[in-house]
């Protein structure tokens, strides 16, 4: 690989925080961990690796789920009896060793802390290079060209490092401090479900390698399917023009199951979904971006004078982004529903992720891969 190197290198990868999204906000959750393990103080220092003075040893492996739970603000864990706190962090002896959380295994270390109504957040603390395999493999399949598992290894690492920076100067508006969920509102990851040695050597090829913009980490983006050209960011999205993400065509991705879908909404799904009063007369396009993809388009409501406007992609994750795939689509009114007839999967801004995996069909290198998405961007290793 070609690879810049950055001015200033890191000494080894930053830990971050990743929800477990499926985890968040439930009063109580099992828990299994494969080896001894220490508890301690959650500790807001990134260096530290969150923890503080060890507060108690256990030298068995919890073989057996436990409950965890919240009792008015201090968090309950199933047979420690001389323990009590309201914001832990669980540590198993050995790095190597898995915690069970629910059906899915994760390395690293588990924070606990206990939110307001009694609820609980469960967020895994883990090194950058030992979370990446499970995004690379649920973000992608790992029968895909190693090529195109490499350059996602890249994308996801840098939109990680973006999180982080966005975390250290405060810009990002979260409920309490973590750095990225583990779904589509970040990128998805599913621990070790569904690592394998192709994902594993995508990520270890690529170690510490990002995507910066004049010496600055951007916000790498990424999608599932363009549906033949990505958008610029902030027509998408809103906010400053950033050029790496500026859009490009692409005729990578046409052998996607999303290529081509249609979906159908009934009046009272949209209403509900929109939080709206009235019956809806008809949906417009107001506003496309270059490649196609909608922008804005507004809804006549009956017995208003005014239509009301949409920015397309809240649109689109209001009603549902699943099975509203993107913005890429026409609209139709049929009866008391409306049919929408599109092509893509995802906002379509910066990398598309089928793009890359015909793109590495065809040769292209990670590297030509991620400067043709991204271009005017460079790609450096930082450690």
């Amino acid at each position: 690989y070609r690879y810049e190197t950055a001015k200033k290198i890191l000494n080894e990868p930053p830990y971050l925080q990743v929800l477990l999204a499926e985890y968040s906000n439930v009063d109580s959750a099992a828990v299994k961990v494969s080896t001894a393990y220490a508890i301690y103080p959650y500790l807001a220092n990134r260096a530290n690796k969150f923890t503080g003075p060890q507060l108690l040893s256990r030298q068995n492996a919890i073989s057996e789920a436990i409950k965890i739970s919240n009792n008015d603000g201090d968090i309950v864990i199933s047979g420690v009896s001389d323990f009590s706190g309201n914001d832990i962090v669980l540590v198993p002896a050995s790095s190597s060793a898995l915690i069970l959380v629910g059906k899915r295994n994760y390395k690293g270390r588990l924070r606990i802390k206990a939110l307001a109504n009694n609820k609980i957040a469960l967020v895994n603390i883990i090194d950058m290079e030992s979370y990446l395999p499970g995004v690379v493999s649920s973000e992608m399949d790992e029968s895909w060209p190693e090529y195109s598992l490499a350059a996602q290894a890249i994308s996801a690492r840098s939109f990680a490092f973006f999180r982080i920076k966005q975390f250290a100067i405060g810009a990002s508006k979260k409920p309490f401090d973590y750095d990225l969920t583990d779904d589509i509102y970040s990128q998805v990851y599913r621990g070790e479900e569904r690592t394998g040695p192709k994902t594993r050597q995508a990520v270890e090829q690529t170690r510490g390698v990002i995507m910066s913009y004049e010496a600055k980490i951007f916000n790498c983006l990424f999608h599932d399917t363009c549906g033949g050209h990505t958008e610029p960011g902030d027509l998408v999205w809103g906010g400053t023009v950033v050029p790496p993400l500026q859009g490009r065509p692409c005729g990578f991705c046409y052998h996607s199951k999303h290529s081509q879908w249609k979906v159908e909404f009934t009046q009272k799904e949209i209403i509900k979904a929109l939080d709206l009063k009235g019956e809806i007369d008809d949906i417009l396009i107001t506003k496309v971006a270059p490649g196609g993809h909608i922008v804005e388009l507004l809804l006549k409501i009956a017995g208003r004078d005014e239509p009301i406007i949409f920015q397309a992609q809240k649109f689109r994750i209001a009603l549902n982004p699943n099975k509203l795939k993107s913005t890429l689509f026409k609209v139709t009114k049929k009866g008391g529903s409306f049919e929408f007839t599109g092509r893509g999967w995802g906002h379509a801004v910066g990398m598309c992720q089928e793009g890359t995996r015909g793109m590495s069909e065809k040769g292209f290198t990670p590297l030509q891969v991620l400067e043709y998405y991204y271009p005017q961007a460079r790609v450096i290793k930082i450690y």
